[in-house]
């Protein structure tokens, strides 16, 4: 990422979500009600779509669940729109890292869940679950200058109303 980011704009954004592009990372806050909203990962899957294109390489997912603790299970639209996207555009994806805030009992649920749908559907996409957006972006190899910027970026775009703050 030399010089830094080429692209860093947010592609979407509804009372459920936010779908942002960070130069080869592709960026998506899902807030409580995108439970029963597929249009976030329609939205996220676009921008793949799109940053892999662009790139001319798979690209990394953060996915932000940011109410992990009252967070209900994903409706069957949503889980239907992940399999329908996934099935057919995993190759764009090389690395999925989720972050899931706090540490009660509701956020180790979340965690379980995304590790045991790694396990059984993602199996070529390397797929790691962390506590924050610093960490997410270490994992896909920023550093100094490059983290912070990373970092403020989403703090930018994140909506706080919904509890998105992390």
């Amino acid at each position: 990422m030399g010089g830094g980011p080429q692209l860093r704009q947010v592609v979407d954004r509804t009372k459920n979500h936010v779908v942002a592009i960070y130069d080869d990372v592709v960026i998506t806050y899902a807030y409580k009600g995108s439970v029963d909203d597929p249009l976030h990962v329609t939205a996220t899957g676009k921008a793949v779509l799109a940053t892999s294109l662009r790139t001319g390489k798979p690209v990394t997912i953060v996915f932000v669940i940011a109410d992990a603790e009252t967070a209900q299970a994903p409706s069957a639209a949503v889980r239907e729109a992940i399999t329908t996207w996934g099935r057919n555009n995993l190759s764009h994806v090389a690395r999925m890292v989720t972050i899931i805030p706090g540490h009660g009992i509701g956020s180790s649920i979340h965690r379980s869940v995304v590790r045991a749908i790694a396990v059984m559907f993602m199996r070529s996409v390397k797929v790691e679950v962390v506590d924050s957006l610093r960490e997410a972006f270490m994992r896909h190899s920023l550093t100094g200058a490059a983290l912070d910027d990373a970092v403020a970026f989403c703090d930018q775009i994140v909506d706080r109303r919904v509890g998105g703050a992390l």
